[in-house]
């Protein structure tokens, strides 16, 4: 808590220095010329211009006052302005109000209008004191202003305690404005912790160490060579005109970044990309993907030894919920997993998916034949937009149905099959090529040649038994010098 700040005046009210032994012109010049400039050139040096603690606005809505908390600011000459219980501030009148332990109360009747409520350096001779005592003393009295908000110079001379709307006199609201913090500018940041040691040799001991440090080198890269853990998340925002922003981690522990319960995450590379668990893919330097996901440790950290090996397979992300991709998505494989029906506490049932050389939708359904043996299927309205080359599939059950056929093949919304019995059920398929106009925009590349820089590589070198560094995804940047 702040305490209330006053010093020993060496002039009398007329403005000579006194004549005492107590009040000699040397430590008057000492006090005036080296200890307050010695304090405002720490402040300002170390500290950019704000609040540093307290300095807390309230105010209930339809009064004609806000109270403004104790507390502690510093200004951009770096001198302190202290607000506390048992001292005065200073009013745009030039009255004194008392500080209290709870603050101190300014009035607002007679204003209206969006305003800054701000603190600014004042001192003033201590009268109370001089006709007390005949202490001649000076006390620190910052002036507490209403400013209006426009036109406002927000330069460091006045200090912003909040923005505060009046009407007719009365406050209706209170806003952040430009009320701002203290800040700190170092070139480096080191930490210590506490710790016991011994007994070494029947002795103990009990010290601080170097634990860590942070730092920012000269790419402008922040660095923390230790693990780090935030228990409460990370934010990072930033304009169109920001400049980028490295995150790294170490090489044990976890990251997690959380946005508001309504926002986004967005990492974005401008021209360039996001990877995660991987080093930059030289391979892609020209034409790199927008996110890449290793699910393995990379071959750039190869083992002891040559030549390298691929890390432990894991999975490369984990989606829970819906997954949509606006887009071409490729792929290896595509399997569903689901709990295994006739098992589903202790096991799982995989299944592949159909797949085709061409976009190919697939149709079926089944039928009851009417009496003369015939059935007209509906299909849906968009069926013929969607689909070109369609081909038809009949499969009578409960019995043959040697002359069972296509009667009429899709046409408005319908295709006809006859020359089954009566009553009969019918299995239908239909498959259809897509060619709505994504689809044709983006024809299917059945064969494609690999690029001059993926000749000689591999998807998957494991399933073919070739060795990892033929993996189209390996770096030869990385190896070692007189390897080959």
């Amino acid at each position: 808590m702040a305490e209330k700040l006053t010093r020993t005046s060496y002039v009398d009210v007329s403005g000579q220095p006194r004549q005492s032994s107590t009040a000699l012109r040397e430590s008057r010049l000492d006090v005036e010329r080296y200890v307050q400039p010695l304090l405002a050139a720490h402040a300002s040096s170390l500290h950019g211009w704000g609040i540093g603690s307290g300095l807390d606005v309230t105010a209930t809505a339809g009064a004609t006052e806000v109270t403004v908390a104790t507390g502690v600011a510093v200004d951009a000459q770096g001198r302190h302005l202290v607000v506390a219980a048992g001292g005065s501030v200073k009013l745009e009148d030039h009255t004194l109000a008392s500080v209290t332990p709870a603050g101190v109360v300014v009035p607002t009747d007679g204003r209206t209008g969006s305003l800054l409520l701000t603190v600014s350096w004042a001192e003033t001779f201590d009268k109370a004191a001089y006709q007390a005592n005949q202490v001649f003393q000076m006390m620190e009295t910052p002036l507490v202003a209403l400013r209006p908000l426009i036109g406002f110079g927000d330069l460091g001379a006045e200090i912003v305690l909040a923005q505060v709307v009046v009407a007719d006199g009365k406050v209706t609201e209170l806003k952040v404005g430009l009320r701002r913090a203290v800040s700190i500018g170092v070139g480096r940041l080191d930490f210590r912790r506490a710790v016991a040691e011994g007994p070494v040799a029947g002795d103990f001991s009990v010290r601080h160490v170097e634990a860590a440090s942070l730092w920012v080198d000269g790419n402008d890269v922040l660095k923390v060579p230790v693990s780090v853990e935030f228990q409460r998340g990370v934010s990072f925002t930033g304009g169109p005109t920001s400049a980028p922003s490295y995150l790294g981690g170490s090489d044990h522990g976890h990251w997690f970044v959380n946005s508001s319960s309504e926002g986004w995450i967005a990492m974005q590379g401008d021209g360039g990309g996001v990877c995660i668990g991987v080093e930059l893919l030289s391979r892609y330097q020209t034409s790199y993907p927008k996110l890449v996901v290793e699910g393995r440790v990379t071959w750039r950290r190869p083992s002891p030894g040559w030549p390298p090996v691929p890390g432990p397979p894991g999975k490369a992300a984990l989606f829970r919920g819906d997954v949509e991709v606006v887009g071409t998505l490729k792929k290896s494989l595509v399997q569903f997993k689901i709990d295994h029906p006739n098992a589903p506490d202790s096991k799982y049932l995989n299944h592949s998916v159909v797949e085709s050389d061409e976009m190919k939708n697939v149709y079926d359904g089944v039928v009851v034949l009417d009496d003369s043996g015939a059935a007209e299927v509906e299909l849906p309205e968009w069926f013929e937009a969607l689909n070109d080359r369609i081909r038809y599939q009949l499969t009578p059950i409960g019995g043959p149905a040697p002359n069972l056929h296509v009667a009429a093949k899709a046409s408005g919304g319908r295709f006809r099959i006859a020359g089954g019995r009566p009553g009969q059920e019918v299995s239908w398929q239909l498959t259809g090529v897509r060619r709505d106009a994504y689809a044709v925009a983006h024809p299917l590349v059945v064969e494609e040649e690999k690029s001059h820089q993926e000749q000689g590589t591999y998807l998957h070198p494991e399933a073919h038994g070739e060795p990892a560094e033929r993996s189209v995804f390996f770096d030869p940047s990385a190896v070692p010098a007189g390897k080959e």
